[in-house]
């Protein structure tokens, strides 16, 4: 996973209420809905599992060190939805600790990986999958809505942009993937029904674009002339550029953490994947 900064999760943090009130007006759905309709699950029945689940954090100090706020917002986020929650002792003390607590779901990161992990019925979501699979599908709930046409263009073909691009060439959508290793894109492509691999100079032969999930690094700035006129963009990337812009707030959806997150609790306590 892209590695936060304190920064980046400070505005999040007490404000999962205004978050999921958010979510309602730019996606239609709240954060159960969301979850439930990317993972192909009853949303009752979502609820049902979230507030029965205890859920233990559990703070990394290897690396580069534990980010400031990061344990918090993942405490509130699981709060939140109902669980159980509480954080835990650093590092192998805490991964103890989960079991003599009976944890249901730990979730844990370090500098390469963020995990959610069944510890009854072995199984784990990860954040670079789950990431791609809720962005996609909020990309979806935002062009539905639009009525636009099932095309979309992905940038990255890193884990959140492939775990995207497959999530929606499987729900009919027309894949545009490009990426600056191009070989990478197309042999990714390949795999997928209705994906087409581009790089930069190929990239107009399919535009305008009407829906953009951007799945790059900050460093990346992508050509806005290829965009057609109000787009849908879904963009996961940290920082998000998109958000300096006014003209996309309404069709635009960007977290830091939270949707990522959410989807990896509710696979992990469902084991479920889509």
């Amino acid at each position: 996973m892209t590695r936060l900064k304190t920064e980046d999760l400070i505005s999040s943090i007490g404000n999962m209420h205004a978050y999921n009130e958010k979510m309602i007006q730019i996606l239609g759905r709240d954060i159960y809905g969301v979850a439930a309709y990317a993972l192909g699950l009853e949303e009752k029945l979502v609820m049902q599992r979230l507030k029965q689940c205890s859920v233990g954090i559990i703070p990394i100090s290897s690396g580069e060190g534990i980010i400031s706020g990061f344990s918090r917002l993942l405490y509130e986020i699981a709060g939140f939805l109902g669980c159980k929650a509480q954080i835990l002792s650093p590092d192998q003390e805490g991964f103890a600790e989960a079991k003599t607590r009976n944890c249901e779901i730990i979730l844990w990161s370090d500098d390469d990986t963020y995990l959610a992990e069944n510890l009854l019925h072995p199984f784990q979501a990860e954040n670079g999958w789950a990431t791609g699979l809720g962005y996609a599908f909020a990309l979806d709930l935002m062009a539905s809505r639009c009525q636009y046409e099932k095309k979309v263009l992905v940038l990255g073909a890193g884990p959140v942009g492939r775990s995207a691009s497959y999530a929606l060439s499987h729900a009919g959508y027309m894949v545009v993937l490009c990426d600056k290793d191009f070989e990478k894109a197309q042999n990714y492509a390949k795999t997928l029904p209705r994906c087409a691999a581009v790089d930069m100079e190929t990239i107009i032969d399919y535009s305008p674009y009407y829906c953009l999930l951007d799945a790059t690094p900050a460093d990346t700035r992508y050509s806005e002339k290829y965009l057609a006129k109000n787009p849908c963009i879904s963009a996961p990337c940290v920082p998000c550029h998109w958000e300096e812009k006014k003209e996309y707030s309404a069709h635009l959806w960007h977290d830091p953490l939270q949707l990522g997150t959410v989807i990896m609790l509710v696979s992990a306590i469902m084991r479920k994947t889509n």
